[in-house]
């Protein structure tokens, strides 16, 4: 996704991996005008996960939505880059499955910036749960889905939307000892080694939502 910000000069690029109903934040947000109240304009482009970190670290991209592949890069030290968790998947857990990578840099830069984008995202979460009839159509148009599958679609995932952004903390901590045994990594990992919650709760703080 290419970003461009008002009043900042300089064309961003934001991609986004292969269509998911985690990265379902971003054209819902950039569709129902929460990232235009924000100030940020945005083209969507696909890119898979490895391609997006070694952008990412180049600092041709500014940011990413899928982070999984992120994850990996962070833990193993190969990506200057922390996490903010906006979606999960509600099971026995509330796991992860989407979230905005950023560069540190771009954190310590641009901490505005970044705030804007998630409170686009905290509004999109929000609408999702709250507007279904408004959802729908979006997805239809983003996935070029029929209807039905829409409204399935819809319903299968929905939940997995939080209103606040809130990382769950069991859930993540699962992700980290799932990454931590497929990169082979022994030590311990710390949730602020690989996301930066600071800005979320800036968000959260600004939108009326009660900081834990």
């Amino acid at each position: 996704m290419n970003l461009s910000t008002k009043n900042i000069d300089a064309p961003k690029t934001f991609p986004v991996p292969s269509a998911l109903a985690g990265n379902f934040i971003v054209p819902l947000a950039q569709k129902r005008g929460f990232l235009n109240e924000e100030g940020i304009e945005t083209e969507i482009v696909t890119i898979s996960g490895p391609v997006a970190n070694i952008a990412l670290a180049s600092g041709e991209i500014d940011y990413f939505t899928g982070f999984g592949s992120a994850m990996r890069a962070v833990i193993q030290g190969q990506l200057p880059a922390r996490i903010v968790v906006l979606a999960r998947a509600e099971d026995l857990f509330a796991y992860p499955i989407s979230g905005l990578v950023a560069h540190t840099n771009k954190i310590k830069d641009k901490p505005d910036e970044t705030k804007r984008l998630i409170r686009a995202g905290i509004k999109a979460n929000r609408y999702m749960r709250q507007n279904r009839d408004g959802t729908i159509p979006v997805l239809m148009s983003t996935y070029k889905l029929d209807k039905e599958v829409a409204i399935s679609l819809y319903d299968s995932f929905v939940k997995g939307f939080s209103d606040d952004g809130n990382p769950p903390e069991d859930g993540f901590r699962q992700l980290i000892e799932d990454t931590k045994s497929v990169t082979q990594i022994r030590r311990e990992v710390a949730f602020n080694e690989v996301s930066d919650l600071s800005i979320l709760k800036e968000a959260q703080r600004e939108l009326g939502i009660t900081v834990k």
